[in-house]
């Protein structure tokens, strides 16, 4: 039975451990992944050594079988301090190793077929025959000091601790070019044994192959932290500070496969290298200043708006760094409220993509509405009631008046109105100075930005829905009246607003 200290920081430990097992049971189909496999070589024996993700011994067994050797045999006194040191420090319940009595209850034997010579038990478990506990770990720095180092069994399913690493050991180098995917892997994914980098898009064959998607680290590294690493959100790519990629934010993309592919240099065929999208430069480099932008490498339209990100970083290189580039992150990059897709004609459900509007502006015509009040159901096409947000010429109502001098009166004609719209009339006395102005509450917001022009203290007399593209309103006002000014102002149900000019009344 093992002896486990339960500190906070070994609570800590202990979630890890238990998240990366259940890493292990989503990708159960397929070998397990490793994650950064830091790969060790003991300098007496010349064997190399690395630990697995969290998981029961036999499925860590299978894993080392899979990397070419098995969980470790112990020889020594040396070889157990050497593990100890090297990979028993930051682990709640130690790692698996080789030896175990799943075949004879009480007969230890290693996985790897050596004869057992040496063992190192703990006092408390020395010769433990407990049907149960078959599988043999080395405890860690988190057992009370008299057990660190020493072997202990238990349960094949690492007991309550729901799995443990498995300290694998093979031969030889079982990876001569240091890419993190292992030679008798380099096949299997079309990599080249010998190239790093073998489709020479900025990121190694073992990144492209096992750090997509990494969930664990997508848990234990929250947002704060990535912000604090250099990132440009949002972004899928997970950073060290060292510069280290460490894997990215699961988003799995229907129709693209489980990870990179090592001999594909645009998984996604968006037209950016995946080590682009990654935050990495053509030499593998990493990227980083206020215009990175980290995309998706298995989406090729990371922002949704109808745009691959190539189309929409022209230049390849990883950065928002043109004017006329369009944020591969961001769906609308001018805020005008409709998609960079939608305003290049490139969207699904552009009713007319030959009207193209400037994603990079918000008001492509400069008329005073933005595309999206203009075109207001964001279908790309003009339909009736709506103003063509290429013509600055109809961003503003056309508004006339004519006084009656034999009522005096005035006669208000508003002319490209848009059917539905929500209409108020303003009407003010000009203030006798620009103090006067400014107290008696002027200029008046009206929502979206629009500001009434009226010089003085505004009354709002009539207020209506528009039910035709044309108002005809008569008002009456004395004839000494005679300086007052009048704006007319259309409201949208999303809240945009179109005014005309604040115009003087006639005179007499």
């Amino acid at each position: 039975m093992g002896r486990i200290c339960q500190s906070p920081a070994g609570w800590r430990l202990q979630s890890r451990a238990m998240r990366s097992l259940a890493l292990v049971a989503l990708l159960a189909a397929a070998p397990a992944l490793p994650g950064q496999q830091n790969w060790v070589q003991n300098p007496e024996n010349g064997h190399w050594y690395a630990v697995t993700p969290a998981m029961d011994w036999a499925s860590a067994e299978r894993t080392a079988v899979d990397w070419g050797g098995h969980l470790a045999t112990v020889r020594s006194a040396a070889e157990n301090a050497w593990i100890y040191e090297q990979f028993c420090q930051d682990s709640i319940g130690g790692v698996w190793i080789g030896l175990n009595d799943r075949a004879v209850n009480g007969v230890f034997a290693w996985s790897s077929g050596e004869l057992a010579t040496f063992q190192a038990w703990d006092e408390a478990n020395q010769h433990n025959t407990a049907p149960e506990e078959s599988c043999v770990h080395i405890q860690g720095a988190h057992h009370e000091e008299r057990y660190r180092g020493k072997w202990n069994d238990l349960a094949e399913n690492g007991g309550w601790l729901g799995g443990l690493p498995g300290l694998v050991e093979v031969r030889e180098n079982p990876d001569t070019d240091a890419d993190g995917l292992l030679d008798r892997h380099e096949a299997r994914y079309g990599a080249i044994v010998g190239e790093r980098d073998t489709d020479g898009d900025g990121l190694s064959d073992g990144e492209e192959v096992h750090f997509f998607p990494s969930w664990d680290v997508a848990w234990e590294m929250g947002w704060e932290e990535a912000l604090g690493a250099g990132h440009k959100m949002p972004g899928p790519a997970i950073w060290s500070t060292a510069g280290e990629l460490l894997g990215f934010y699961p988003r799995l993309v229907e129709g693209m496969p489980p990870h990179l592919n090592p001999s594909l240099a645009d998984t996604d065929g968006d037209g950016l290298l995946d080590g682009v999208e990654c935050g990495r430069g053509p030499d593998g480099e990493r990227i980083v200043d206020p215009y990175t932008q980290l995309t998706h490498p298995l989406d090729p339209d990371t922002d949704g708006d109808g745009l691959p990100d190539g189309v929409e970083d022209r230049n390849g290189n990883g950065r928002h760094d043109l004017p006329d580039e369009t944020s591969a992150v961001n769906p609308d990059s001018d805020g005008d409220g409709l998609s960079d897709g939608l305003e290049r004609g490139s969207a699904a459900f552009d009713r007319d993509p030959l009207t193209v509007t400037d994603p990079n502006r918000a008001d492509s015509d400069g008329g005073g509405l933005p595309d999206q009040a203009e075109d207001f159901n964001g279908d790309g096409a003009i339909q009736l009631g709506e103003t063509d947000p290429n013509d600055p010429s109809d961003d503003r109502l056309r508004v006339h008046l004519q006084r009656d001098p034999t009522t005096g009166g005035v006669t208000l004609g508003v002319h490209g109105l848009r059917r539905g719209a929500w209409v108020r009339v303003y009407l003010a006395e000009p203030a006798a100075d620009p103090e006067a102005r400014s107290t008696s509450g002027n200029p008046l917001a009206l929502g979206n930005g629009v500001v009434l022009e009226l010089s003085g203290t505004p009354l709002e007399i009539w207020q209506g829905l528009a039910r035709r593209d044309a108002l005809h309103l008569r008002i009456l006002t004395p004839a000494s009246q005679g300086a007052l000014q009048l704006q007319v102002v259309e409201i949208f149900p999303n809240g945009s607003t179109r005014s005309s000019p604040a115009i003087g009344m006639p005179p007499l």
